[in-house]
């Protein structure tokens, strides 16, 4: 169904460019949960392919983006209660700069000013 959307709504090309795919899918009693994912800069086609998807097997279904995430780690921790660990935040030594840091296990997600940056322990001290 949303490859059907995505064809009708983008084209062909479009539909291609964009990439949606569907990495997985949940459905119980009722209501359902997926991850979409799709190429960079193409969220606004997306949403829009979406949005036209109303029906899935001949069932009428309605749909809700409840977020968009940069990695579908990030996607399952915030919005399907998939967190994995607990995190903490600390500041670190990392590029000649203290930076604030989220920190699980060994992994570390360093803020820098275009955005964050993954290290681990060995990069931080």
């Amino acid at each position: 169904a949303l490859w059907y959307a995505a064809g009708n709504l983008l084209g062909d090309p479009g539909s291609a460019d964009a990439g949606l795919k569907l990495l997985s899918f949940a459905f119980s009693a009722g209501e359902g949960e997926a991850v979409v994912r799709v190429r960079h800069g193409h969220v606004d086609e997306a949403r829009a392919a979406i949005a036209c998807v109303s029906g899935v097997d001949g069932d009428p279904v309605g749909i809700r983006v409840r977020g968009i995430s940069g990695t579908v780690r990030a996607c399952e921790e915030r919005y399907m209660g998939r967190a994995t660990g607990s995190s903490t935040q600390r500041d670190v030594a990392f590029g000649d700069a203290e930076r604030t840091a989220v920190v699980r296990e060994n992994a570390y997600d360093v803020r820098t000013e275009s955005g964050y940056v993954g290290a681990t322990a060995s990069d931080i001290e």
